[in-house]
């Protein structure tokens, strides 16, 4: 009997971790021995079941501990083509994708290119080549909630408009109206590719509307995408060698790994006591709900010499120009509202997440497939103030 109860106990430990994190506890191992740090108003009956849990807490925390971080495991160990977990980023953009059909938008960038001596094949080849040469565009959302690389359909291509009716100056005016519809050109999130392309033949010359779906993409990868067409186009050698295949399963199963980890569990915990001291969101506008909801981005460019004028000034304060404007942003915010304080929401790139390698690094950490992106409390008073960094909810995916 006593062997029984030890083996339940020993598999109930992540459970009762789980839970204590829950209640803001955070359990550590230092030198063979539990360092608990608990709130006051922690539930004694758990913290008796973490004394007496004893040795099998150790050994959970020893065996995943969750720390430097994430670690992509090597090539080999996972079927090819076998489903993989979403990223939390990812799971938001479903969400906001299918959950609400009335409300449902596809989160996306929209690229348009005139190029009057287009050869169409030629681009045709490329975008494939691409596709190919970067499986995740080619990743769909199966029922289960998982997603899978799927075949490149062998009839796949830009989508061909013919606008002959129109002239040079006629097909630049109408063209912008178009990209107000680009999400139009993506299949949808469970068929894949997440990628579509559209070719408009006009009088003169030709434009291109390039239209990427976020859910596969950072702004690093999309930067590596617009390189990679580049290249294929020209008919050059890509400029590195792709990501092996499979890489974005394993760091994205990695990522959900890591949620068993104490690490984790420790950053859950952190969060759980911070949430009653953080104030609440701006109190913005309240705008009665659209009929029809669609995804936008409001632009504005500076001149040149203003925004040089912002850079040097940024850095004289020794600040980049990214916190300037991340500042401006919140301060804006703060006048709409009229709260000295308020909590935002910002996303951050999990990229240098990844634990290093024995060689010191990951080889393909600033290469990894739409890296995933996580969110970060920051509080506002008057000024953009950062929360304390904690890993796990916070800085991971």
């Amino acid at each position: 009997m006593e062997d029984t109860q030890r083996g339940t106990g020993e598999r109930d430990t992540p459970g009762l971790l789980r839970e204590l994190a829950e209640y803001g506890v955070m359990v550590r191992s230092r030198r063979g021995r539990l360092s608990v740090d608990a709130p006051p108003d922690a539930p004694r009956q758990l913290l008796d079941r973490l004394t007496a849990a004893g040795r099998p807490v150790l050994d959970t925390i020893a065996a995943h501990s969750g720390l430097p971080g994430p670690a992509v495991p090597a090539a080999g160990t996972r079927p090819a083509g076998s489903p993989f977990p979403t990223t939390d980023l990812q799971s938001a953009y479903q969400v906001g994708e299918s959950d609400f059909p009335e409300l449902a938008t596809a989160a996306y960038v929209a690229h348009g290119f005139e190029v009057p001596d287009l050869d169409p094949v030629r681009w045709r080849d490329a975008l494939r080549a691409v596709l190919t040469r970067h499986e995740m565009l080619r990743a769909a959302v199966g029922p289960d909630g998982l997603q899978r690389v799927v075949p490149l359909d062998d009839d796949w291509g830009p989508v061909r408009v013919d606008w002959t009716h129109l002239d040079a100056a006629d097909a630049r005016a109408a063209f912008p109206g178009e990209r107000r519809t680009a999400a139009a050109l993506l299949p949808g999130l469970a068929d894949g590719p997440q990628l579509g392309c559209a070719v408009y033949s006009a009088r003169g010359t030709t434009l291109v509307l390039l239209c990427l779906r976020l859910f596969v993409l950072d702004a690093r990868s999309i930067g590596l995408i617009c390189r990679d067409l580049a290249d294929a186009y020209a008919g050059r050698a890509f400029a590195g060698p792709a990501a092996p295949p499979g890489y974005f399963a394993r760091y994205a199963e990695a990522l959900a790994a890591h949620r068993d980890s104490q690490a984790y569990r420790n950053a859950v915990a952190h969060w759980q006591r911070r949430i009653p001291t953080l104030p609440g969101p701006p109190a913005l506008p309240v705008l009665s709900r659209p009929a029809r909801a669609r995804f936008a981005r409001v632009r504005h460019r500076l001149p040149a010499p203003v925004w040089d004028r912002l850079r040097e000034r940024a850095r004289g304060a020794g600040l980049s120009a990214n916190t300037v404007l991340c500042a401006a942003y919140a301060e804006v915010l703060r006048r709409w509202s009229g709260r000295r304080s308020f909590t935002l929401t910002v996303l951050v790139a999990t990229r240098a997440m990844l634990a290093a390698d024995p060689a010191g690094t990951d080889a393909h950490r600033t290469r990894a497939w739409a890296t995933s992106a996580a969110r970060c409390c920051w509080s506002a008073t008057a000024r953009l103030t950062p929360s304390p960094s904690a890993p796990g909810p916070c800085s991971g995916g």
